[in-house]
């Protein structure tokens, strides 16, 4: 969800979209990838968009959709809702409470969802995102307009492992930083919450989580220092500096340890810099090395937003760890979360709202399908079979009752052909 920096930046100028900015490092290596590159071309193939679920009210309001697959082979979806009077008084949230919230939230009604019925919704699918149904609704308390960070994942065994925001739950009796849940029944229950960190000086953002090669998760998000009775979004909001955490075990099998636990943070900034953001992905390239595209607000030493910025760094396997390399700026205009996914046919396709590119050549270069992009906060995976699943939101960080929200769902193929195949790659 955009939260962290979805509602501070509503009141701020953005700048124009970023130029093609292609890092191409001199020498012969650099020029093999570059025409490796060339050899390659990638078209979409049978796309089709459908509504996948609306509110049982109008206008609706589900928004933040994650998508992932099953042991068995199922597809799960999840969203929150929100429903309640779309007119009228509703009660706000406590000013004690409102004080530590986006400015956004503190100023527009619209935005804070006290009184509302807010639930996680949940849906699966057994014939590959054919047809859907409805499997759960969890219910929770809130004056922002969700509770999970972005990442769900599903575990060997079939646990499926999700990051919250305590940040996003001042009714609950938890503190203002990253969890874990874990659900062993399909989503329809979850444990009770365990913290990211055990520095309670150390507040933490997580995302995506992804299951590694090696069976081991990690997380992307953020993290900075934080006084758990001080806090507030706005002065926390340029502070925090991107970071990952992987798992100190593989996980979900047989022989790994009951208790999820964390290797500390890998921070892909210095403190101190004027960039901050909590919303990134990655890839899990060939050789173990990973591919990071970042969404970053970069801030005045005052704190005031400048401009948001796409970015890209090459994270370097070294041991069990991986070492961040320098940015460079990328050719993806401003959207909303990062979406990355490694698709079966060998290629790497950055997903959002304004499009769809790929690489071939590990983000040297991107180039963009014929497509004219998601709705909002896509989230994809690939079938065994190459379709392509994605969800997201129709409208954006809306204020509730605003604009008529809906989850939809995008399916295709990419079709890759070589100038050295003799057929085009398709699976």
């Amino acid at each position: 969800m955009n939260l962290t920096l979805g509602f501070m930046l509503m009141s701020a100028t953005l700048l124009s979209p970023m130029p093609h900015h292609t890092k191409v490092p001199k020498g012969n290596a650099m020029q093999v990838i570059q025409k490796s590159q060339d050899r390659v071309s990638v078209t979409m193939q049978g796309h089709k968009r459908r509504t996948l679920y609306h509110s049982p009210q109008t206008p609706g309001y589900t928004c933040w959709a994650n998508i992932w697959q099953t042991p068995d082979g199922s597809v799960m979806v999840t969203f929150t809702q929100a429903t309640g009077s779309l007119e009228g008084w509703r009660p706000r949230a406590p000013k004690a409470v409102l004080h530590r919230m986006p400015k956004a939230n503190q100023e527009i009604a619209g935005y804070d969802m006290t009184g509302l019925m807010l639930e996680n919704i949940f849906l699966r699918s057994t014939n590959g995102g054919k047809t859907w149904r409805k499997t759960g609704a969890e219910p929770f308390d809130s004056c922002l307009n969700g509770m999970c960070g972005g990442g769900v994942v599903a575990l060997p065994d079939g646990t499926f492992i999700r990051d919250i925001w305590g940040q996003d739950l001042p009714f609950w009796d938890v503190p203002s930083t990253g969890m874990i849940q874990r659900s062993k029944d399909g989503g329809k229950t979850w444990n009770d919450p365990e913290l990211l960190s055990s520095d309670t000086h150390l507040q933490t953002w997580p995302k995506r989580i992804r299951r590694l090669r090696d069976g081991r998760l990690l997380m992307t998000g953020a993290a900075c220092t934080y006084d758990q009775d001080l806090w507030t979004w706005e002065t926390q909001s340029p502070r925090i500096r991107p970071c990952f955490w992987v798992s100190r075990e593989p996980v979900g099998m047989p022989t790994s340890p009951a208790k999820l636990t964390w290797e500390e943070p890998v921070y892909l900034a210095p403190e101190g810099a004027n960039y901050a953001g909590e919303e990134w992905d990655f890839a899990e390239l060939e050789n173990g090395d990973l591919l990071a595209v970042l969404r970053f607000a970069v801030f005045e030493p005052s704190g005031k937003l400048l401009r948001q910025e796409r970015r890209q760094c090459l994270l370097t396997k070294r041991g069990q760890t991986w070492e961040p390399q320098p940015y460079v700026l990328n050719p993806f205009p401003h959207s909303g979360h990062p979406e990355l996914l490694m698709t079966r046919e060998g290629v790497l396709l950055h997903i959002a709202a304004n499009g769809i590119w790929w690489t071939a050549d590990r983000g040297e270069t991107w180039t963009k399908l014929d497509f004219p992009g998601t709705a909002y906060y896509p989230n994809a995976i690939q079938r065994e079979d190459g379709t392509i699943l994605v969800v997201s939101h129709v409208g954006s960080d809306d204020p509730y009752g605003k604009v008529d929200q809906s989850i939809v769902l995008d399916t295709f193929r990419v079709q890759v052909k070589r100038s050295n195949d003799a057929s085009a790659v398709q699976k």
